[in-house]
């Protein structure tokens, strides 16, 4: 009774242990569908932008299909148009920043699976070639049906060495599509731009920049705490130092982004100018240099997956192609 007690103890503890790796899988399974929303999403802003442009005004029934944007596009986009409207702002500069911003978000995704799809071929490849190169073995070499048990079990071993090398690669460019960008940080690349959308509207709307930033951080903190605890919620607070060792480049340039925008809403109001177009253009010039960090990880992707081929899937070949050859010689007496 104790025995499998402790067993389905051990096997809770493993399923608690899988967690990430299932988030990451029912993420990875909704992606397409995510793209749609994304796309959808662009097409209802461009639909309300064309209806401005051409002297329409939008029925509240449109303006209420942002709720249905995927977050936190929906709750940010949505407050962010209404104080506009109600303070009597102009909203097409938002509704035309909002929509590329979306695109951007969907070429960035499309981009990221087209050129992993190169290594996950890898992984696949290396996942199935034992057992594939098992049977081609089975059937060909004489002796071996003889031997079956000792086969199955050298064929097993082989893959579970294949297999090592197929999670090895699957995380590696898992790693490439993000930047190198830990999980628990991943939703950066969404709250970032999220977060700088609202602050733009809220500039837009005649709010002080100072307490726009505020504003927005504020928001922020309910939906990525540590994201916001970087970027500090007083533009006039001492600016900390950001370890290399503790962030990887991408993560490092995102604090480094919030650090430069409160730095210019520093200066702005010292100098008493304007800074939305400058916060603009380091918003642009930052995430340009993020997606080329993220296009070089790819580029990189498909010779990094050569390591675990040769660690792994070689020696597994090697030995399945040995053993087999022993077991055949064996039997004929050689």
């Amino acid at each position: 009774m104790l025995l499998w007690t402790l067993t389905y103890a051990v096997m809770g503890w493993g399923f608690l242990e899988l967690k990430p790796l299932r988030e990451r899988l029912i993420q990875w399974m909704r992606r397409d569908r995510i793209l749609e929303e994304l796309r959808r999403s662009a097409s209802r802003i461009r639909l309300l932008q064309e209806m401005l442009e051409s002297g329409i005004n939008p029925e509240s029934k449109d303006w209420e299909r942002i709720q249905e944007f995927p977050a936190p596009w929906n709750r940010i986009v949505g407050q962010s148009l209404r104080d506009l409207r109600n303070d009597g702002a102009p909203v097409l500069p938002t509704l035309e920043r909002v929509h590329r911003t979306l695109l951007d978000q969907v070429e960035f995704i499309l981009e990221s699976k087209v050129k992993s799809a190169q290594a996950l071929s890898q992984a696949h490849l290396s996942l199935a070639l034992i057992p594939g190169f098992a049977s081609v073995l089975y059937g060909f070499l004489p002796g071996i049906r003889e031997s079956g048990m000792a086969f199955s079990l050298l064929a097993i071993f082989s893959t579970l060495l294949s297999s090592v090398a197929y999670f090895w690669i699957l995380w590696m460019a898992d790693q490439a599509r993000y930047g190198d960008v830990r999980s628990e940080h991943r939703s950066w690349w969404v709250s970032i731009q999220a977060t700088l959308e609202r602050v733009f509207a809220l500039i837009s709307s005649g709010r002080p920049p100072d307490l726009a930033w505020r504003a927005a951080i504020e928001e922020l903190l309910k939906i990525d705490p540590g994201l916001a605890r970087h970027w500090g919620g007083n533009v006039w607070d001492s600016i900390a130092p950001v370890s290399s060792s503790d962030h990887s480049e991408c993560e490092r340039m995102m604090i480094l982004l919030g650090l430069e925008i409160r730095r210019s809403i520093q200066i702005s109001l010292i100098e008493g100018r304007g800074c939305l177009d400058r916060l603009e253009s380091i918003h642009r010039s930052c995430f340009s240099e993020l997606k080329s960090k993220v296009q070089s990880e790819l580029n990189l992707l498909p010779n990094r997956c050569l390591k675990p081929l040769f660690i792994f899937v070689l020696p597994g070949v090697m030995l399945l192609l040995c053993g087999s050859l022993w077991l055949s010689l064996g039997e004929w007496g050689l």
